[in-house]
């Protein structure tokens, strides 16, 4: 399913299946959908025997003849026609379909080619691959699957490619599957790249489901909005006589629109000011000019297609008269570039004697400082939040270290050094060997730590589960069989048993040697999992204990997952440095849920973040705040939860660390939000 797609998968789902599975992972709503991919269409044509025949009926066309091309194209279209799907292949799009329609209890599906490649911003090609709506029956699916891939034959696609000297074996289509959404409203949303007063976002509507490719006698709304101030610059209202609709038996066809309704918008100035909204917001992720096609729902917009497009509609603006001077303390929009923040919004008293440079992010605010925000926004000032990297592996702080990141948090022990371990932990303790378990993780501790100087690493302490330590060598001899291993001796308890503690610090012993002996002065602990205050000042003595002080770039921090510590949060938040959140085991103790049965992940728990996450969240990083201590979260899927990341930078949060492959990602969509919340600000104050 689409849900799975990413952006390096379009050789395989073509580029506007590509978008749609970034759409989902960016969070916007998309029907159900499945693709059959190129590699099905090439298994296709060698299966049945048509490659060749398809290159001979090309060769030597006459691009410049309409007639050739017209004659040319129906030979390659009755190739198709006569060649039947596999039979593998076949029940593997009946089975998928089936899927969509057990899913949404609906049987119509639309099929839409998805082309390999975009050009340049050029509809020509795109527009002349046909979809096909109001699909219901098995064997009309596979008939229109086949309609799709010989339309990268039709005469305007073949003229298309002889005039830019594509190859016709350049493009191979992929076939998008999709659930036909029973629209109030569509339409298109064309979104430019540089949403200037200059470069309007361009939206068209009509009533029920729009067939552009078809429906020349229903002409949309068109509206144009400033993408700024997300105003109204000129609406356009076209009478509506019909509409693609379901009729009293439940099936697709057109129908008439109520007469009081012929006349009327066919959407709301904010439904416009919406659609423009999202328009660039997925041209802010994806880096260029989009077209989308939209439908509205009961006031849910859904996403059908979304395809390159750089030439949007450039209206010129009237005469104005001469901007007057602007007071000392207002601030245009357009002064605010991409990534910076205006200096002098930023209180004096936050800024921090030295500010580091980070690679490729010399353009960031001295970390540490504020923005002063309104009330309305959030209790306290907004932070330019610092990107932080999980690292697990020493493979991966080489590429890692180059990235635009602050440094690294939850550097975690039992990734770090599993493949280097014979047996359990405390098994090295009991064999005389603890120098020899601290020595290989001091080297891959100095290892990263050097990396990344003078950035910081929050190395957070080992928190294997019960079940998991079983599975050492000799681990049954040192672990209990627990029945909840997810709440069960883990984290601080296990750091303080008398039993189980000579692994611990042993790990304390070798922050120590990486900081004392190897010059790794950047280097912090976290520790997981902490119940109570009383643990925690166990845990600082024992650590004293070992050789390790607290000080600049010796930081103590803790995991905040469990309810008793976010409870206690400011209590906590005075006794340490800094308090990180770890979203998936918060999540999972908040709800009372565990990840691990299947039974509750096919409910969706899952699925979105409660209302009641946030509250536990913003309880941790409001304790933060008051006490003048970091706060940081982790185990966010980023992509999935733009809005949840808005939150967290209205609240506050100071760190936000994520995988290496999504620290691009994350830039970007927190300096959207941070912008974003600055342009709020500075439009209230204007």
């Amino acid at each position: 399913m689409v849900d799975t797609v990413r952006s390096e998968d379009a050789p395989l789902v073509g580029r506007k299946g590509a978008h749609l599975g970034e759409m989902v992972r960016y969070g916007f709503t998309v029907p159900k959908t499945f693709i059959v991919t190129t590699s099905a269409y090439t298994q296709f044509i060698s299966d049945v025997g048509i490659r060749e025949q398809i290159s001979d009926s090309l060769r030597g066309l006459d691009a410049a003849s309409w007639e050739d091309l017209t004659a040319r194209s129906d030979t390659v279209q009755r190739l198709f026609d006569q060649s039947k799907i596999p039979w593998d292949m076949e029940i593997d799009i009946i089975n998928s379909y089936k899927k969509i329609v057990k899913d949404t209890g609906d049987d119509y599906v639309v099929v839409r080619p998805s082309p390999q490649l975009d050009w340049d911003g050029s509809e020509d090609f795109p527009s002349n691959q046909r979809y096909f709506l109001n699909i219901r029956r098995e064997s009309e699916l596979l008939k229109r699957i086949k309609d799709s891939w010989a339309s990268v034959y039709s005469p305007s696609a073949l003229r298309f490619r002889r005039e830019r000297d594509i190859p016709d074996d350049a493009l191979v289509p992929a076939v998008i599957i999709q659930q036909m959404i029973p629209s109030d409203a569509s339409g298109t949303v064309r979104c430019p790249q540089n949403t200037t007063s200059q470069s309007r976002v361009e939206i068209e509507a009509v009533l029920g489901i729009w067939d552009s490719s078809s429906d020349d006698d229903i002409i949309p709304d068109r509206f144009l909005v400033e993408p700024m101030n997300l105003s109204i610059v000129e609406t356009r209202v076209s009478s509506q006589p019909v509409k693609w609709g379901r009729n009293q038996d439940g099936n697709f066809e057109r129908i008439p629109v109520d007469s009081e309704l012929q006349n009327l918008p066919k959407i709301t100035d904010n439904m416009a000011g919406q659609l423009a909204q999202m328009g660039a917001d997925m041209v802010e992720r994806v880096g260029h000019g989009l077209a989308i096609e939209w439908a509205l729902v009961d006031d849910r917009v859904y996403i059908l297609e979304v395809r390159r497009e750089d030439r949007v509609p450039v209206e010129p603006e009237p005469p104005r008269e001469p901007a007057a001077e602007p007071e000392e303390d207002v601030y245009s929009v357009s002064d605010v570039p991409a990534g910076m923040i205006p200096e002098d919004i930023i209180s004096e008293s936050k800024k921090p004697a030295d500010v580091r440079v980070v690679p490729e992010r010399s353009d960031r605010v001295p970390v540490g400082a504020r923005i002063d925000v309104p009330a309305r926004l959030q209790s306290g000032p907004a932070p330019v939040t610092r990107i932080m990297v999980n690292i697990s592996e020493i493979s991966e702080a080489t590429s890692a270290c180059a990235m635009p990141v602050d440094g690294v948090l939850e550097l975690k022990e039992e990734l770090l050094i599993l493949n280097d371990m014979d047996y359990h932990p405390s098994a090295y303790a009991e064999k005389g060997e603890s120098d020899r378990y601290e020595s290989i993780l001091t080297e891959k501790l100095t290892s990263i730590c050097q990396a990344f100087s003078p950035r910081p690493v929050i190395y957070r302490t080992a928190d294997f589960l019960t079940n998991e330590y079983r599975e050492f060598q000799e681990g049954e001899r040192f672990e209990d069989v627990e029945i909840n291993p997810f709440m069960g001796l883990r984290g601080a308890a296990r750091y303080l048993s008398p039993n189980l503690g000579d692994a611990f610090r042993m790990e304390i012993r070798s922050v120590v040697r990486s900081r004392r002996d190897n010059g790794c002065g950047n280097l912090s602990i976290l520790l997981p999992f902490v119940r109570t205050l009383e643990e925690l000042d166990g845990l600082e003595t024992l650590m004293a204990r070992e050789g390790w002080k607290r000080g600049p770039g010796s930081e103590l921090w803790i995991s905040a997952e469990v309810p008793a510590t976010v409870l206690q949060a400011r209590a906590f938040a005075e006794r340490v440095d800094g308090m990180c959140v770890d979203i998936n085991d918060m999540l999972q103790l908040v709800l009372g849920a565990n990840m691990e049965v299947p039974a509750l992940v096919e409910a969706g728990y899952f699925e979105e973040l409660p209302e009641s996450l946030k509250v536990a969240v913003g309880l941790v990083i409001d304790a933060c705040r008051e006490s003048g201590k970091k706060v940081a979260v982790t185990g966010l899927n980023v992509p999935k939860h733009p809005n949840f990341v808005r939150f967290l930078v209205e609240k506050g949060v100071d760190m936000l660390s994520v995988s290496p492959d999504d620290v691009d990602y994350t830039l970007r969509e927190v300096e959207r939000q941070e912008r974003r919340l600055l342009i709020d600000h500075l439009r209230d104050r204007s």
